[in-house]
């Protein structure tokens, strides 16, 4: 894994990402379910101004 990739998400990961955003998970199960910090998700949407 490259550096700051705990902060940033991986572009494959990103469409997946949106895809449990879009069914209702929160930010906390998905990040679970991909084994990422609460933080990465949320920045991450964040970052794509998703609300």
């Amino acid at each position: 894994s490259s550096p700051g990739w705990k902060t940033a998400l991986r572009e494959e990961l990103a469409p997946i990402v949106l895809e449990f955003y879009n069914e209702g998970w929160t930010q906390r199960a998905i990040a679970r379910e991909l084994g990422l910090p609460p933080a990465t998700i949320n920045l991450w949407l964040k970052s794509r101004q998703i609300r």
